[in-house]
């Protein structure tokens, strides 16, 4: 991840001297200063690896990774500080994970407009998925139908802010152990078609934001969702200005402890209401 750097201040002769006794192996010198340390190098690295797997970063854009063991990715993705140099993403090797492992805006990039060789991740292992596409704007085309998520927890943002994705094939995804899909499809504003009928939501306990502002979206089926866990739905459907029907009636509200705003600038013309309702706020 890039890091803010701080101005060096003057620190006088004694840090001159102490740079030219330092011997030609390559150590970097820390300069200690009044405002603090001063770190190594500002230029990001266009190499690296990721686990046993190597990495690479060309000069037109395409990031290169290679098969191997992938590390779980809580805080940034080894080539974070260049996710915004990349156009292309290609996985040329078959890609394995340790158990319980997190892929954490492992793509976030705005620049980034193809991924290559998903076919080759086996997320058999892999619980957490949040963000795992998040911010990217330049995507049009995404079919992650072949990912194993039978043991993903967790996949909120899983596709937030991609406002240009104009096609997205989840159709195969095994969701019966995810507990979190709040925001999930944030700000997806292209996407005229979403296939989400054969989710299995019976786990999930947090939905809020999942479809916000899904601005192209005409239809919606999620007549076979299984809320009986669900604990918040806020702004569940805010801004699907262009779906006119909704069918709530198999929706299990009974646990819902919020749905503020679940309807905030919407233009239904036909909403069938679940049966087992708790409440609705008087500002949704």
């Amino acid at each position: 991840m890039s890091k803010t750097w701080k101005k060096l201040v003057s620190v006088g002769c004694a840090t001159c001297l102490l740079v030219s006794c330092i011997p030609e192996t390559g150590i970097v010198l820390a300069a200690e200063t009044e405002a603090g340390v001063e770190t190594q190098s500002e230029e990001a690295a266009t190499s690296g690896t990721w686990g046993t797997c190597e990495w690479n970063l060309d000069e037109d854009g395409v990031l290169t990774i290679s098969g191997g063991v992938g590390e779980s990715i809580r805080d940034g993705s080894p080539w974070y500080s260049v996710r915004n140099s990349i156009k292309k993403a290609v996985i040329t090797g078959k890609i394995t994970f340790k158990e319980s492992t997190r892929l954490d805006r492992v793509f976030n990039s705005e620049s980034l407009t193809e991924i290559q060789g998903l076919e080759n991740m086996d997320t058999h292992n892999v619980t957490n998925m949040s963000g795992m596409f998040s911010g990217c704007k330049g995507l049009k085309k995404l079919d992650v139908s072949g990912l194993d998520t039978s043991n993903v927890k967790d996949m909120s943002e899983m596709f937030d802010a991609c406002g240009s994705l104009e096609e997205l094939n989840v159709s195969g995804f095994n969701t019966s152990n995810v507990t979190n899909m709040a925001g999930m499809f944030y700000e997806c504003s292209s996407l005229k078609d979403l296939d989400v009928s054969g989710f299995d939501t019976s786990n999930v306990t947090e939905m809020e934001y999942m479809f916000y502002k899904c601005e192209s979206l005409t239809k919606l089926d999620i007549g076979n969702f299984d809320t009986s866990k669900a604990e918040v739905m806020a702004n569940m459907f805010d801004g699907c200005i262009n779906v006119t029907e909704l069918n709530l009636r198999k929706f299990d509200m009974s646990n819902v402890q919020n749905m503020d705003m679940i309807f905030h600038n919407c233009n239904f013309e036909s909403v069938v209401m679940p049966e087992k309702l708790n409440f609705i706020d008087e500002n949704s």
